[in-house]
């Protein structure tokens, strides 16, 4: 996912991290193994933080603490993309999760179909054609744009455009 990200838009790396809504403290992210009690001080953890906050749960109508509160902490060249990151850099950071995602389905080798919707709007020239030049790497591509295409599409073995002209879907 990161090297896609780097390669889309040449910015630094993009990392991912798990924000628990459980203060795990120095249990760290990752259990070392079956064997190491890991998973028992984390389930303790957990326990202490349902327990903790269970009146105030009561009162609001909804839990406070669960995985289903965790959340991604996504960062762009060490910064929280969330605070720090342009329209832009969110839209190639999305389309990089995707994009990571179908390498991981394809890692039987058969193949993903992607579809990407007007994926283009938000980013400029350089990123959108780089975009385009990796989203066939896992299968077949769908994409959508508003944006002529047809040019970076030619140079795809087996690509093909489309376009859209008083209703009919006309191949370029």
């Amino acid at each position: 996912m990161a090297g896609i990200h780097s390669a889309v838009s040449g910015e630094d790396t993009l990392s991912l991290g798990y924000r628990s809504s459980v203060p795990l403290g120095d249990l760290g992210t990752e259990p070392g193994g079956a064997d190491d009690g890991w998973e028992a001080a984390a389930r303790e953890l957990f326990m202490v933080a349902l327990r903790s906050c269970g009146g105030d749960e009561r009162r609001r109508g909804f839990t406070l603490t669960g995985p289903h509160r965790d959340d991604v902490d996504v960062r762009l060249g060490g910064r929280p993309l969330r605070s720090f990151g342009s329209q832009g850099q969110h839209r190639t950071a999305a389309i990089a999760l995707k994009l990571g995602q179908a390498a991981v389905l394809d890692g039987d080798g058969r193949g993903v179909v992607v579809l990407l919707d007007d994926v283009l709007s938000e980013l400029d020239a350089a990123r959108g054609g780089a975009l385009i030049e990796h989203v066939c790497e896992h299968g077949q591509a769908f994409v959508t744009s508003t944006r002529e295409l047809k040019e970076i599409v030619a140079r795809r073995p087996g690509g093909a455009s489309f376009a859209v002209r008083e209703g009919e879907v006309v191949r370029e």
